[in-house]
């Protein structure tokens, strides 16, 4: 029997979840298994085939039984669709992991946490960020989705806000559940707590730095996102932009795990990624192109009201989520550190999401930067469980329905 969507008061949301590889195919079986139950949320799985990845046609086999909402692209795709790809390299003057690859230092840096993962280097006459090569693909963190969008997700015109999900990202308790707490429509705007980003386009004038948005206190956010600020000009990546077209003070970044974008915001970006010189690093371009028009506002997702809802929110090693109801309310110090703690926790030996962390199930939560391994690969602990392989067995029986032709799945025709 079909699953029939009903009305709901909640935002529509789409929850998008891009992956270069499979081994985290059991968190794709599980969002599509929450999702299937709610009535405000479809859910998107964008397959990525670049680099190293594997082409579309084994990771679209790989991926079944999900099938319906699955799509696959490859770089060749993106260039093509969006010019601003095509010209990475020209664009970024060669720079890559820091350095000029053009110039004189014509060799890969030496890897950091804010560089590509190392890996051998090109072959003779390849470039680390030509289209398709690796580096492209890295600094291009956020194009399987953009061409989904211009392709599928400018179409779900029911949709408010759209979520997506890197695949190292995973939760605990329901997704929609965590997701829809940031559905408000319309939110009072905060800047004292640096959860709200002043855009320098809402400037009546740079000289007295008079907001037009002075007095009105309700905004519909355009991006929501980790920790949106200014670029620092010590940021490595920052010069990896046209200056002209898009100017300094104007030079935004927040990290790409988890996204909030809305339709305008998207269709923004889509237009200037069409531009042949419009290269951009992927952790700048949504909130820059959000800095570069003044109906564009940009939040963080941390505050005092949803940090509850991370796992990087701790009080003397102690989650905030377990505190009772009279526990006082995060400091912004606590709400700072957790923050950062977030952006922090891509780093596979300081920050990565360990499996003890993972027990409850149950507990609504979000969780960055777990790393997959290969079930071959899977320790065996009786003490800690893996979450990896607790998913495999907690999703089969849907897998299996899914295979047997037994649930149909909820087509998006509303």
């Amino acid at each position: 029997m079909a699953l029939v969507s009903s009305p709901s008061a909640t935002a529509p949301l789409a929850i998008v979840q891009w992956t270069h590889t499979l081994v985290m195919k059991p968190m794709l079986l599980r969002a599509r298994e929450q999702i299937l139950r709610s009535s405000f949320a479809e859910h998107h799985v964008v397959l990525s085939s670049c680099g190293n990845s594997e082409p579309c046609s084994t990771l679209l086999q790989k991926a079944k039984p999900l099938v319906e909402n699955v799509t696959c692209t490859n770089a060749a795709d993106v260039a093509n669709a969006l010019q601003a790809f095509s010209t990475v390299r020209r664009v970024f003057k060669g720079r890559y992991n820091g350095l000029d690859m053009d110039g004189p230092e014509n060799g890969p840096a030496p890897p950091s946490s804010a560089s590509p993962p190392s890996r051998a280097p090109p072959a003779p006459g390849v470039h680390p960020l030509d289209v398709g090569q690796r580096g492209w693909c890295w600094h291009s963190c956020d194009a399987p989705y953009l061409l989904w969008y211009s392709r599928t997700g400018r179409t779900l015109q029911h949709v408010r806000f759209f979520w997506f999900l890197e695949w190292d990202v995973v939760w605990t308790g329901d997704v929609t559940t965590v997701l829809s707490a940031w559905s408000a429509l319309y939110e009072p705007f905060d800047n004292k707590t640096r959860v709200d980003v002043v855009n320098p386009s809402r400037f009546v004038s740079q000289a007295n730095m008079t907001d037009v948005y002075y007095g009105r206190r309700l905004h519909s956010h355009d991006l929501l996102c980790p920790a949106p600020a200014w670029a620092p000009r010590n940021w490595v990546h920052r010069h990896k932009r046209n200056e002209t077209l898009v100017p300094h003070t104007h030079v935004h970044r927040c990290v790409t795990e988890v996204y909030r974008v809305t339709h305008r915001l998207l269709g923004a970006m889509l237009n200037f990624s069409q531009e042949p010189e419009a290269a951009m690093f992927c952790e700048m371009r949504a909130s820059s192109v959000c800095a570069m028009h003044s109906w564009c506002t940009m939040r963080s997702l941390f505050d005092r009201g949803r940090l509850h809802l991370f796992h990087t929110a701790k009080r003397q090693n102690q989650l905030i989520a377990d505190l009772g109801a009279s526990a006082a309310a995060p400091s912004l110090k606590e709400i700072h550190w957790a923050r950062s703690r977030w952006v922090s926790s891509y780093d596979r030996y300081k920050g990565s999401v360990p499996d003890d962390a993972l027990q409850r199930l149950d507990r609504p939560m979000l969780f960055h930067a777990y790393k997959w391994l290969q079930p071959k690969n899977l320790p065996a602990s009786p003490q800690v469980p893996s979450f990896a392989h607790r998913l495999l067995e907690l999703t089969r029986p849907f897998a299996e329905r899914l295979s047997n032709g037994t649930l149909q799945q909820r087509h998006n025709t509303r």
